[in-house]
Order: C-alpha cells, then structure tokens, then sequence
C-alpha cells in the first residue's frame, strides 16, 4: 500500500503529470474489478493524460458505484437491519465533497496559488466538461473519492453444498391415550439420537425449527436442525482482503420467530459471525454455522413454547439463507 501522491496548487502544478494521473487510474481499476466492473486502462509515457472524459468517467463511476461500498464512518453493530453501504449524500459528505458533488472551475484564478477553495467564483459543481479548467481540485477530490470507498459489500447465498441435517419427527395416529405425548417424546428421541445427514436439506445456512399439530386422531411433533458452510469467491484475486462475515437471523417461512439458539438478535437482524484473514485465496470457506448439539425443543437455555393441549397448530424457529460480506481491501493507494 502506497500513499497517493500529494496534489499541489500554484505554479509548479503539472496537470499532464502521468504518473500522477496513473495513480489515479489504478484506483479507479482496482475499485472496478471489485465490483466485478470492466477496468479501464492506464495512460502511458508520452499520452494525453488530460482527455475530459477519462477524468468525467471516473466521476461517474464513483458517484454511481457508491452505494455498493460500505459507509465504514458508521459502526456496524448485531442488531443492525444490514450492513449500511453509502448513499450518494453520506459518499460526498464522507469524502469531503460539496454536497452538490465534484468541484468544476469554468475560469481561471487569478490566484493561481489559491486553486484549493472551491468557494472561489469560478467553482461550480457536478461532472468535468469541456471547456473547465484542470485543476488540481480534480485529481484532489478523486484521491479523496477513491480513498473513501474503502470495503465493499455483497449478499452471497446458501446452497446445498457443505450442508447437513437433523432431525426427529413422530405422528400418532390413533385413539390412544397421551397420543400428543407419545408423539412429542418420540420426536425428541428420534432427534437426540440421530447423526447429521444430507435427507431434507434446504438452501439455507443455519435452521432450528420446531413443529406440533394436534387434530384428532392426528397428534405430529417434528424437529429440525441444519447446519452449513459456503465458499466466499471474491471477485478479484489481484488484491488481497480482510472479510468480515454476518449473518441475517430470519423466521423460518410461515413459521414464528423464535431465537432458538440465542445469537442475541431480534427478527431480520444481523450479527457478527467471523473474520477471514486478509488473503488473495480463492475460495475461502466461512466456518460451520449451526453446528449445535441441544436439541430446539428442549433446549433449556430457551424453551420452546410449543406444549400438548395448547392449540392445533404451533410453529417456530429461526434460519439464515443470507451472509453480508464485508470486503476489506489493501488497495495499491491511499491518502
């Protein structure tokens, strides 16, 4: 990691310096190859590296790839409803833009040591066009773009791979006595004694259910666990990464919420899970998530509320279909 090159303002401000402007443009490629964007090229010794263009397109992208960064001035905490990215207000304001966006000057300053405040006459705001002066404020202010979308964000589903399942299920279909009863304690028999195995699996990270349906003659209890893992592929191995690693709690569909295994979050919030190394590998393999022995029914750290007698029908538990990866990257320039 290097440290960008300072802009200076007044007479010894070269804007055609190319390795200036390459720095620049190696942010703006690694940012896009993060984002699975096609990267643009760099300028070479002896080219233009002043086409308006170039320099509006990087604007451009900055502006309209924001909000896939995320606003790392704002702590994330369990109990989020997600990991806030920026918007295009909270990216300006973070990077030390005008409200308005980049900073664009029709005229020149008669102070040319003075080319640093934007408050001056000939400053406007919005995208470079042809015809503004290039100042230093145009390379200051992508410095300052570029060093703020700093971590990216992405939602990477479960699969069936690297799953497992558990479960114990009974129904009592008869005119017995304690017929709920009967078929509660062979649920939690058939659970306790089962292995993990691959019958029933679902697209989900972690599940811990809990079911009961009493209508005579019929008395079912059923309980399920799974547990999972995923591979994180970035989009890019040119650059390594540093990857925090949450996890959205969710109610099982049509079924109550219920944290079962007390990760400490209320429905559709996020918790922190783990961190994986700062590495350029591909792919990395989050760890197990649901990898619990207690049974969902009678856990006693948290009961179920599901009893014989009470209701026809009781159903409740919790699941993850859903990780939000939080890319740290060691870009090649920072202020």
């Amino acid at each position: 990691m290097a440290t960008f090159t300072t802009v200076v303002s007044g007479e010894s401000y070269d804007p055609f310096a190319v390795n200036v402007a390459n720095e620049i443009r190696t942010a703006c490629i690694e940012h896009q190859k993060t984002l699975d964007d096609v990267p643009v090229i760099s300028w070479n010794a002896g080219e233009d590296a002043h086409y308006y263009n170039d320099w509006r397109s990087m604007q451009q992208w900055c502006e309209d790839n924001c909000t896939s960064f995320v606003n790392h001035t704002a702590a994330i905490s369990n109990g989020d409803s997600t990991v806030t990215t920026f918007t295009l207000s909270t990216f300006r304001q973070a990077a030390s833009l005008d409200a308005n966006g980049f900073s664009r000057a029709t005229t020149y300053d008669p102070d040319v040591n003075n080319w640093f405040n934007p408050n001056d006459a000939m400053y406007s705001w919005g995208l470079i066009e042809i015809g503004d002066v290039f100042t230093p404020l145009i390379i200051k202010e992508l410095q300052q773009a570029f060093d703020i979308l700093r971590w990216t964000k992405r939602e990477i589903g479960a699969t069936i791979a690297g799953k497992s399942i558990k479960k114990g299920d009974d129904t009592q279909n008869n005119f017995f006595t304690n017929r709920c009863a009967l078929a509660r304690t062979n649920a939690i028999n058939e659970f306790d004694g089962a292995s993990w195995g691959s019958s029933g699996i679902e697209n989900r990270y972690y599940m811990a259910t809990v079911y009961k349906f009493e209508f005579s003659p019929t008395y079912t209890w059923e309980i399920k666990r799974q547990r999972g893992t995923q591979n994180y592929v970035p989009y890019t191995t040119d650059l390594e990464s540093e990857v925090d690693v949450y996890f959205k709690l969710i109610a099982y569909p049509a079924y109550t919420f219920r944290d079962i295994d007390n990760f400490g979050v209320g429905e559709n919030e996020i918790f922190y899970h783990e961190t994986l190394a700062q590495s350029n590998t591909s792919p990395r393999t989050l760890s197990m998530i649901g990898n619990f022995a207690t049974n969902p029914l009678t856990d006693a750290a948290n009961a179920s509320s599901c009893t014989c007698g009470v209701g026809i029908e009781c159903a409740e538990g919790a699941n993850i279909q859903i990780a939000e990866i939080v890319e740290k990257w060691d870009w090649s320039y920072t202020l």
